[in-house]
């Protein structure tokens, strides 16, 4: 018997959030940064001439999915606390409205 409120998780549990964050963040930046692909034409042409308002978003954008996938263990909620999952989630927002809108 463990001492802990939920059991640990399994392999799956802890790499699938991880993988998957990591290839939505690799897909966002070949589609929005790399050489401009058919079907992506409208993120390119957002993130293209790349400003300062640009690097915020895309920056904010990969520190929101970083978070909300668990790749920083640290930054993890105290106990019975959403802090970093609200915070990661207003970045991906407030990153969104960055780099699509100024």
């Amino acid at each position: 018997m463990t001492n802990k409120a939920w059991p640990e998780t399994t392999k799956f549990e802890f790499w699938a959030p991880k993988i998957f964050g990591a290839l939505l963040i690799l897909v966002f930046l070949i589609m929005g940064l790399g050489k401009r692909p058919k079907g992506s034409e409208l993120l390119w042409d957002k993130l293209h001439p790349f400003g300062f308002f640009d690097f915020i978003g895309v920056a904010g954008f990969i520190f929101g999915i970083l978070v909300l996938s668990g790749w920083f263990k640290p930054l993890y909620n105290p106990a019975n606390s959403s802090k970093w999952n609200l915070i990661a989630f207003v970045a991906l927002g407030l990153s969104i409205i960055f780099f699509w809108f100024l």
